[in-house]
C-alpha cells in the first residue's frame, strides 16, 4: 500500500511539471524530471538512503521553475505537496526499518498515511486560500512575518536534520 501510495505521489509530483516543460517547448528538461522520478521511485524500492533529499529538492525545484511557465500555478502548488508527500513517505519507510517484529507495522503505515492526507489536505487548502484571497499587508508587518517564517524554517530543518542524524546512527 504504501509503495502504490508512494509511487502516485512521484508520478503525480513529478509529472505535472514534466508536463509543463514538454508543453512549453522544452522536451530535454520534461525527460530529465521523468528519470528524476524513475531513479527516485527505483531507489525507494531498493531502500537507497541518500536519494530522499535530492528528490525533494529537484522535485520542488521542477516545480517551481514550471511555474513561470505555467499561467495558473495552482495545480503545480499541488504538484509541489505531492512530491514533500513522497519525500515523508521515503523517511517513513528508513524509519520503519527499526520496527521490531512485536510492531504493528500495518498500523502503523495506516496512522502515518492518515497523518499525512490530513496535513496534504491542510496545505493544500491553505495554499490555495492563499492564491485565491489574497492579503494586503504593510511593509513592516510583511518583514516581520517574513522574519517568522524564516525562523520557522530554520528550526524545521534543525529538527528535522536532528531526526535524519538519530535515524543514520541507529540504522
Amino acid at each position: 500500500m504504501m509503495r502504490i501510495t508512494f509511487g502516485f505521489f512521484v508520478l503525480a509530483g513529478f509529472g505535472l511539471p514534466a508536463w509543463v516543460y514538454f508543453r512549453f517547448g522544452f522536451p530535454v528538461w520534461s525527460i530529465a524530471i521523468v528519470l528524476v522520478a524513475a531513479v527516485w521511485m527505483l531507489a525507494f524500492q531498493q531502500g537507497w538512503s541518500i536519494y530522499p533529499a535530492a528528490g525533494l529538492v529537484l522535485g520542488l525545484a521542477a516545480n517551481a521553475a514550471a511555474s513561470w511557465l505555467h499561467p495558473q500555478p495552482d495545480a503545480l502548488i499541488l504538484s509541489a505537496l505531492l512530491t514533500l508527500a513522497a519525500w515523508d513517505l521515503d523517511l517513513f519507510r528508513r524509519r520503519l526499518r527499526l520496527a521490531g517484529p512485536q510492531d504493528d507495522i500495518g498500523g502503523l503505515v495506516r496512522r502515518h498515511l492518515k497523518g499525512l492526507l490530513v496535513f496534504l489536505f491542510c496545505a493544500a487548502a491553505i495554499s490555495l486560500l492563499a492564491l485565491w484571497f489574497p492579503l494586503k499587508l504593510a511593509f513592516w508587518v510583511g518583514v516581520v512575518l517574513l522574519v517568522i517564517v524564516f525562523a520557522g524554517l530554520v528550526e524545521l530543518v534543525r529538527g528535522l536534520l536532528a531526526v535524519g542524524r538519530t535515524l543514520d546512527r541507529q540504522g
